[in-house]
């Protein structure tokens, strides 16, 4: 749906000012530290947690923050957005049943803290600002605008994690390590599509949320398989042996699927499973980046005499495969990692003109990153945003204007969210008569 303005409102809404243009990626980690004099934390004898963003391509920190809590649970998870990040921890001097879900908007430093029972695992949507989780009695998303609860998820035990596909439109609850069946819900409508077998070991969905990867097998495992569903009818679309229970990944990029374990690490085709490389990276926490041959692995390790964790977050180049193993070392316990980033310009910016009435569209640029606004910018001379420097129009993808006085203007459109603002879409000229 077009918005059509008077110059009058155009003029009024532009005195919320400029905004600045800061696109860029961000790399956060949840650090769980060990004891010290420096840090002597909020339980006796144990440092406060710290959330770090790192600039993954300048290798630096960037911003570090305290959390309180004793210790980290499981997450961050961040929006791509950059405005939510979500993880899970017990509270100072807390026993097992103090778990707490702490919700951050990076760009406040806001902070709330919700109770949470033991069952910890959670993923987030790619382009909204929702979580999902399990409380023991069912699965819900969680959002700034509250919880939204799925009737039909019953993990009765244990949920050992939760997946989310690309786009957003499907969610899995994996139960129990396989010991009872792992339901997948439509996250709009919040129904059970299909459910994953007992003995399922682990689970991925491709980015359209139409496909589920599963390490399925007996329990105890004597033999396993790598199987490919179809999540809207629960057939099995493709199956090969597996080595183990490791894995699946997938690249969001790419659609390949990578499934990791101790026996090394396959790159397999999303379609027939059938290996198209071999590869020895860490096992640890993945995270894809979505515009690059790039992927982001957690690891870590008791050195010995156990006294300390041994952590690195590596590089994995998604296209050849090598390693970059120095990255970021270091001796604490890091928790994630997320990846957040700042959109992609918009693209083909087009303008109709019709007496005093102007008719601008575009597209979104891609692959997605969720945009929370459209900014118009309007100059006198190519290049430049004299006349509007960042208006907010909103969501929609086209924008009219009436009543514009004569003269030639040049105009761009970025897109906006918490992370930054995207570049320029292209510019057009666009003469009033």
């Amino acid at each position: 749906m077009t918005r059509w303005l008077s110059v009058a409102a155009v003029l009024f809404a532009a005195l919320a000012g400029p905004r600045s243009a800061d696109a860029q990626s961000r790399l956060f980690l949840l650090e769980d530290r060990y004891p010290s004099p420096a840090h002597p934390g909020p339980d006796p004898g144990y440092p406060a947690p710290r959330i770090l963003a790192l600039d993954p391509e300048g290798r630096q920190l960037v911003d570090v923050r305290d959390v309180a809590l004793t210790w980290s649970g499981d997450g961050p998870y961040i929006t791509p957005d950059g405005g939510l990040a979500v993880w899970i921890g017990t509270l100072p001097a807390g026993t097992i049943d103090s778990h707490r879900v702490t919700l951050f908007a990076p760009s406040t430093g806001a902070m709330a803290t919700l109770p949470m029972p033991v069952h910890r695992p959670l993923a987030g949507h790619p382009t909204t600002p929702e979580v999902y989780l399990h409380d023991g009695t069912g699965g819900f998303a969680l959002s700034v605008a509250g919880l939204r609860r799925f009737p039909g998820v019953r993990c009765v035990s244990l949920v050992t994690s939760i997946a989310v596909s690309a786009d957003g439109s499907r969610v899995v609850y994996h139960c129990s390590q396989g010991l009872e069946p792992s339901p997948i819900v439509d996250t709009a409508s919040g129904t059970v599509t299909m459910t994953l077998p007992i003995g399922t070991r682990s689970v991925a969905l491709d980015a359209s949320g139409r496909s589920v990867y599963a390490v399925t097998g007996p329990i105890p495992p004597t033999t396993l398989v790598l199987r490919r569903y179809d999540t809207d009818t629960g057939a099995v679309l493709a199956e090969v042996p597996s080595a183990d229970g490791g894995g699946p990944l997938v690249d969001p990029r790419t659609g390949r699927v990578i499934v990791s374990g101790s026996s090394g690490t396959r790159v397999v085709d999303p379609v027939t499973l059938q290996t198209t490389a071999t590869m020895f990276v860490p096992l640890g926490r993945w995270v894809f980046d979505p515009r690059q041959p790039r992927a982001y692995v957690l690891h870590s390790r008791l050195t010995e005499p156990f006294s300390y964790f041994e952590t690195k977050l590596e590089t994995v180049d998604t296209d050849t495969w090598a390693v970059d193993s120095n990255f970021i070392a270091g001796t604490a316990a890091w928790m994630g990692p997320a990846l957040s980033q700042s959109p992609v310009a918009p693209a083909g910016l087009s303008a109709q003109v019709s007496g005093a009435n102007v008719h601008l569209s575009w597209a979104p640029g891609g692959p997605p990153a969720a945009v929370v606004r459209y900014l118009l910018e309007v100059g006198s001379a190519p290049g430049l945003n004299d006349i509007f420097t960042g208006l907010d129009i909103g969501l929609q993808t086209s924008f009219g204007a009436g009543g514009v006085p004569p003269g030639s203007y040049n105009v761009r459109v970025r897109a906006e969210n918490y992370s930054g603002v995207s570049a320029p879409s292209n510019e057009v000229l666009v003469p009033v008569p």
